[in-house]
């Protein structure tokens, strides 16, 4: 089985699937296929600061690709981004490939 994706990674697979570009091509809702998941997330900082109500600090990094499906189709993405304040994702590169269902 795939490694268990952290909060903030989880956050930003959310984003994306929630992104109307993507849903254009996947319809709603649009899910993550986890094994397609091909690259790495990173994020700075101690392991538990969630304990303390404190978001992932400024400096993660990820560049992955990975296959969201939904019920009108298949798309590949492509991103690169990093954190900014308040653990926020943003994206230096967003591609999207739609793929034959």
């Amino acid at each position: 089985p795939a490694p268990a994706l952290s909060d903030s990674a989880t956050r930003l697979m959310a984003a994306l699937a929630a992104d109307p570009r993507l849903l254009a091509v996947t319809g709603q809702p649009a899910r993550l296929d986890r094994p397609s998941l091909r690259g790495s997330v990173h994020t700075r900082g101690l392991p538990d600061l969630g304990l303390w109500g404190l978001d992932d600090p400024v400096g993660g990094e990820a560049r992955f690709t990975a296959r969201f499906e939904g019920p009108r189709g298949r798309v590949e993405v492509r991103y690169a981004g990093r954190t900014v304040t308040g653990g926020r994702w943003a994206a230096e590169r967003l591609d999207l490939r739609p793929l034959p269902s």
